[in-house]
């Protein structure tokens, strides 16, 4: 669903609209999303935030290597002048 939306989102700006436009969404967007934040961070407890920001954001220390191996070849091939 994630994918569906960004790709329409990434039609809508990029098909003959400004740059302006585009900036104009980002700064939108990213205000939306940090007063979202703040909105949490304030109506949840200080722990039970800090749990929850520790689940949304990337943490690259936890790899699935299963996951890893089966990407492996089709990275490779990508980065080669296959794809």
């Amino acid at each position: 669903m994630l994918i569906a939306l960004s790709s329409m989102l990434y039609r809508w700006l990029f098909s003959g609209r400004s740059l302006h436009l585009l900036a104009l969404v980002g700064i939108v967007f990213g205000n939306l999303f940090r007063s979202l934040s703040s909105f949490m961070q304030r109506t949840i407890g200080p722990s039970e935030f800090v749990v929850l920001q520790n689940r949304l954001f990337a943490n690259f220390n936890n790899v699935n290597s299963d996951l890893l191996c089966q990407l492996l070849p089709s990275s490779l091939y990508r980065s080669s002048d296959g794809g």
